[in-house]
């Protein structure tokens, strides 16, 4: 069994908590109003830094007393991450499979309808044909996978940040 008092992995699982639930939030605004849609972007990117910084900072006070290290502040971030990541990849399923499928359908016709508008070969032709075959659960995975290293190159920037700073 994980410990998770005063480790880590229990801070983290809070900040993965609060960084997917407003990455979700941000999502359900980038779906539903399309105009603000780069402000949900930049909400996301706050939400990543806010989040990481936040519960990286409450750690390093509560548990490392202050002590700061490089490799924990990424570390932390990277944890964040995964458990946000978790979550937004769940919701992602869950919206496109049962919430909002049709949703889901017309992005992806949409999409491959485009593409072989801009079509100048056949392989431009053969690569819609086979967006078309994109599944709820294909998404699922590049969500996870998309937040998982966007969260990492995030980690990676507050880390450099506390280094130099001395946050």
């Amino acid at each position: 069994m994980v410990q998770t008092e005063g480790s880590m992995v229990g801070y983290a699982m809070r900040g993965g908590l609060y960084l997917g639930l407003s990455m979700i939030v941000c999502l359900v605004i980038y779906a539903l109003v399309p105009f603000l849609s780069l402000f949900a972007l930049v909400g996301i990117v706050i939400a990543y830094w806010k989040v990481i910084t936040y519960f990286d900072k409450l750690y390093t006070d509560e548990v490392r007393e202050g002590v700061f290290s490089f490799g924990r502040t990424f570390g932390m971030g990277a944890y964040i991450s995964v458990y946000g990541a978790m979550l937004v990849a769940l919701a992602t399923y869950l919206f496109f499979s049962f919430i909002a499928p049709g949703y889901f359908s017309a992005m992806v016709s949409a999409s491959a309808d485009l593409m072989e508008q801009m079509a100048q070969s056949e392989e431009h032709h053969q690569m819609a044909a086979e967006m078309r075959k994109v599944t709820p659960l294909d998404m699922t995975y590049s969500s996870l996978w998309s937040v998982v290293l966007f969260g990492l190159f995030i980690s990676f920037l507050i880390a450099i940040n506390r280094k130099v700073f001395k946050k």
